[in-house]
């Protein structure tokens, strides 16, 4: 984004809304100067600010979502001086965003001991995954709520394991491809095989932005664009199977092993298996043991991601659990009205003080009309 100072003030749901621009960057060095001078520049300002709101609009719960190194530094000093509680969210664990972001080792040393001051002021934490639960307890001693995308029940398409049997293998992927060598991988193991896999002719149905460099095309692909988020369940449900692909590089291990991809809430959503293709020890992994509905293929060899392919069009016995795993799965942990019970676990409310429509709520502590108070606040 581009750095403006003055972003833009408004009245959001009757309430006074500020919202402000901070510039980051992805290269060494300039990343790690933009992050210090938003320190020395704008930091005591913005902080001010969220302060004179919390007084303004009798603000009395902050929600801080940890994700880069300005909201952890503004949440960390809005936590230290105790002016309003404050619950707080991680979708990715820093050290991965850190890296992401090239700061360099001091500056991520600095973010890592802030993000660790906040984890240690803060009411409750919500956290993306189980293994990020695990390891925010083992490191942190902390106690988390595991909180992630949840799929309208309304959009839900039927499991239906006929498609499997269609003249065409259709692959869906949608979203961002992070795992390029993945990805790669999986178009060399079809083009391998000319192009069909099990007697049936094999296509790849990219849904979002290609990637401009990276990323490896062939004749198998059909990119489709970007679409709105329903269409793309749509079109996801007219596929055979869907593709995760994670990353296998020691650099992303802790994303890997922390993270958790809203891709899998709509490929469940979209009554979809999943082709994974990554670690053992991701949360991905993780989860589809929990809840069997993809098979794993942990490695980037052309006959293992052959045979994966062919388990899931091939196994019947596999199609009718996996319908079942999925169910389960969107039912337990991968629906809004789960994603709703958590977030009011979050903050402290019963599910009905959200009012009929739920807004999503800005990170830096804005409360809207349909953002519950807290219990004995």
């Amino acid at each position: 984004m581009q750095r403006r100072e003055l972003a833009g003030e408004a009245t959001w749901l009757g309430f006074r809304s500020i919202t402000r621009y901070v510039a980051t960057a992805r290269w060494p060095g300039l990343s790690s100067l933009r992050e210090w001078l938003f320190a020395v520049a704008t930091e005591d300002r913005m902080v001010e600010e969220i302060v004179a709101l919390v007084a303004d609009e009798k603000i009395d719960l902050v929600w801080a979502v940890l994700s880069n190194g300005p909201i952890i530094r503004v949440a960390e000093r809005i936590a230290r001086s105790r002016v309003v509680p404050m619950v707080s969210t991680v979708l990715d664990d820093p050290e991965y965003f850190g890296r992401n972001q090239m700061l360099d080792p001091l500056t991520r040393r600095y973010m890592m001991a802030q993000f660790s001051a906040v984890l240690g002021r803060t009411v409750r934490i919500s956290v993306i995954s189980e293994s990020m639960r695990d390891y925010y307890q083992n490191r942190y001693g902390v106690q988390s709520i595991i909180m992630r995308h949840g799929i309208d029940e309304r959009l839900y398409i039927d499991w239906n394991s006929n498609r499997l049997s269609r003249g065409i293998i259709k692959i869906g992927f949608a979203g961002s491809l992070y795992a390029k060598n993945e990805w790669n991988a999986l178009l060399r193991a079809i083009d391998s095989k000319d192009g069909r896999i099990a007697g049936k002719e094999v296509r790849v149905y990219f849904i979002g932005r290609f990637p401009r460099i990276g990323a490896k095309i062939s004749a198998c692909v059909e990119r489709l664009g970007p679409m709105s988020f329903e269409s793309t369940l749509r079109t996801l449900g007219t596929m055979s199977m869907a593709y995760l692909p994670y990353w296998f590089d020691a650099r992303n291990a802790m994303a890997a092993r922390t993270s958790f991809p809203g891709k899998l809430s709509a490929y469940a959503a979209s009554g979809l298996p999943v082709l994974y293709h990554g670690p053992r020890d991701s949360s991905a992994a993780r989860f589809l043991g929990l809840y069997p509905f993809g098979v794993c293929c942990h490695s980037l060899d052309e006959p293992a991601i052959y045979e994966a392919i062919v388990r899931i069009v091939g196994d019947t016995g596999f199609s009718r659990c996996a319908g079942e795993a999925r169910a389960q799965a969107l039912d337990q942990e991968l629906s809004r009205s789960v994603m709703l019970g958590r977030f009011c676990e979050l903050v402290d409310c019963d599910t009905g003080e959200l009012g009929p429509t739920v807004h999503s709520v800005p990170s830096a502590g804005a409360r809207s009309e349909s953002m519950p108070r807290p219990r004995g606040k």
